[in-house]
């Protein structure tokens, strides 16, 4: 949520659709339940590897040893966009599964790959996983695992998918009962930093090449006591916006307030430029979108503009102050109608 003055604010917006019908989207597929036979090992199929991480220390290790950690931390914003990031590597197409050379012992980390198969591997003295998650939590521990685990690829992946509709980080609702946080700037939250994206695409089937679509968890600050289920999502292609995707995006010169058909958004959103975007981060005028009902209206609004028939969105000069969630534009431009954009993304505070 936002609180400035620009003038490029507006309060009245509308996504602009070809045609009138949009897909409501359906449940990402789960990472498998405790008890499946573990498939065979993949390391005969692996014809590239990639660190996980060139900045961050990354444990692989079971999923009962994580239960069993007594004391789990919020991991910082920087931490948690790198998680996202390892985790859309792991759904690639071209993704077997993480591997490496087993150790027992103490360790600690802030980001871990938590493992239901977790199991010895064809290479010597190796563990290796495919039905996992990318968690992002503060936590120490002892017992086997793996530090700096690779990850195995059927062939080195070259590119991350730019499509505004096939990335970004779908949210995983649990139950009504399980608040859901989507986005945290702040040390103490739990859920995505910006510039990471929460899309909610309506037409994602996200399988790696071993068919498992790992899941990031952004655990939140628990004791032996009280435990508060994580934040879960499934990430796919590229994660960050603009990232090195904004050159592949094409602008389509059209004119959005004139599409047949259009579709209203919720009435407090607001459009404005990534610049002033990018102003309001870097002097803290933000806050985490907490409200469940503020959080059901951002994920409608990707939903939506997500669709396949969507070609932009466009807004109408009626204010200059900008109090509630925003659309963040890369090609703002004026219209006679007022503003409007077909490069855009929804922050996720």
């Amino acid at each position: 949520m936002y609180r400035m003055n620009t003038t490029v604010a507006a309060v009245w917006l509308v996504v602009a659709l070809l045609c009138p019908g949009c897909k409501k989207p359906p449940h990402p597929p789960q990472i498998s339940k405790a008890g499946i036979e573990s498939p065979p090992s993949f390391r005969e199929r692996v014809g590239a590897t990639e660190q996980l991480s060139e900045t961050f220390q990354v444990v692989l290790l079971s999923y009962d040893d994580f239960l069993a950690m007594p004391r789990q931390l919020t991991a910082k914003p920087s931490t948690r966009a790198e998680a996202a990031r390892i985790a859309s590597r792991t759904t690639h197409p071209a993704a077997l599964g993480v591997f490496g050379q087993v150790q027992d012992g103490p360790y600690q980390g802030e980001i871990f790959v938590v493992a239901r198969d977790f199991r010895p591997s064809s290479g010597v003295g190796e563990f290796e996983a495919s039905d996992f998650a990318v968690v992002a939590m503060q936590a120490g521990w002892a017992g086997p695992h793996v530090i700096a685990p690779l990850l195995g690829l059927t062939q080195a992946i070259t590119e991350m998918d730019c499509d505004p509709h096939r990335r970004g980080c779908h949210p995983l609702f649990e139950s009504d009962s399980s608040p859901h946080t989507l986005a945290s700037p702040d040390e103490g939250g739990a859920g995505l930093p910006s510039p990471t994206i929460v899309n909610a695409e309506s037409a994602i089937n996200v399988q790696n090449a071993t068919g498992y679509s790992p899941e990031l968890w952004l655990v939140h600050d628990r004791d032996s006591k009280v435990a508060s289920p994580p934040n879960r999502f499934v990430c796919f292609g590229a994660v960050e916006s603009p990232g090195g995707c904004l050159k592949k995006i094409s602008i389509r010169e059209t004119v959005v307030s004139k599409a047949p058909y259009q579709r209203a958004l919720a009435p407090d959103f607001a459009l404005i430029g990534e610049e002033d975007y990018k102003r309001l981060v870097d002097s803290g005028a933000v806050q985490a979108l907490d409200a469940a009902s503020i959080q059901t209206k951002v994920v409608a609004a990707a939903t939506l503009a997500n669709a396949p028939e969507s070609i932009g969105i466009f807004a109408r000069l009626e204010g200059t102050r900008v109090d509630g969630p925003v659309v963040v534009a890369r090609d703002l431009r004026r219209t006679e109608a007022g503003l409007e954009a077909t490069s855009f993304y929804f922050p996720t505070v």
